[in-house]
């Protein structure tokens, strides 16, 4: 798996360079082949990654963390695998099999599952993930996105029992994928915001350029979601005020507000002149 590092790094690079370095120098490879007949231990050597992993990245920082830990007390949970033709498919436990690769072992203890279809591969992999180390919201989105598009779930409703979500927070997530290519490229390298409710106050902008303005306005400034609520409601007024013609009276309660959408464009002129008539007789 590709190893993105996200924001910025507790360590330098000679640093986490030092600090593997060490780790090889103090961890005895284990050969201990697991208690009962669930647990076996198997070669690093012989693992894929599971093709319905979400995650897309992981945090240098953490896996290094997670590393000094099994170093310190050994893996206390095995990894979850699935065995294939050749070798295994990690089932779960990415970050471990990464963590351990980092301290040089080259095997792992493991549980066999064989129950192995593509919807509970998905699902596992997304519940461990949600719960264990917090996932980037369009990462979540698009996994999701890709089990509607495989017919693994048949609607949101399946996706909500199973992950045992609300129905608000699966759609959030899955509409994150109306956001532009130009932003989703930014979180998915950058994790520039991780708030779901954010990216979808975002989102709901209707001018793709004007989301891209916005995003990119919000992360380099720093701004707060109320900074962004007061930016957003400025943008609808402007909105409402391009999309429509109006006529009104102040000391009135006459309005004409005619919808620009609805005229045919080689009408626009014509329909500006019969406003100006309209307006001088009425105003």
């Amino acid at each position: 798996m590709e190893l993105h590092v996200g924001g910025k790094s507790k360590t330098d690079a000679a640093s986490k360079s030092k600090i593997i370095r060490d780790m090889h120098k103090n961890t005895k490879q284990s050969t201990n082949k697991g208690s009962g007949n669930d647990i076996i231990e198997v070669n690093i050597s012989e693992l894929v990654d599971n093709k319905y992993q979400p995650r897309l990245s992981m945090d240098s920082d953490k896996l290094l963390e997670l590393a000094a830990t099994i170093q310190k007390d050994g893996l206390i949970q095995p990894i979850g695998i699935i065995p294939l033709e050749h070798g295994y498919m990690i089932e779960h436990g990415h970050r471990r099999v990464g963590a351990s690769k980092l301290l040089g072992l080259t095997k792992i203890k493991a549980i066999i599952n064989r129950d192995s279809s593509d919807k509970k591969l998905r699902t596992r992999a997304l519940i461990e993930n949600i719960q264990r180390d917090s996932m980037h919201p369009l990462e979540i989105s698009i996994s999701l996105n890709a089990a509607l598009k495989n017919k693994e779930y048949r609607s949101q409703d399946e996706i909500v029992e199973s992950l045992g979500k609300d129905k608000t927070w699966v759609s959030k997530n899955i509409n994150l994928l109306q956001l532009p290519e130009v932003v989703q490229e930014d979180l998915l390298i950058n994790k520039s915001i991780r708030d779901m409710e954010t990216l979808n106050m975002i989102r709901l902008i209707k001018d793709q350029d004007t989301v891209i303005e916005i995003y990119f306005w919000y992360i380099k400034n720093n701004k707060s979601r109320k900074d962004l609520k007061a930016r957003l409601s400025q943008i609808k007024g402007e909105e409402i005020i391009n999309s429509s013609y109006q006529l009104k009276k102040s000391n009135n309660s006459f309005v004409i507000t005619i919808d620009r959408k609805k005229i045919p464009k080689e009408k626009e002129e014509e329909v500006l002149k019969l406003l100006e008539e309209v307006e001088k007789i009425l105003l």
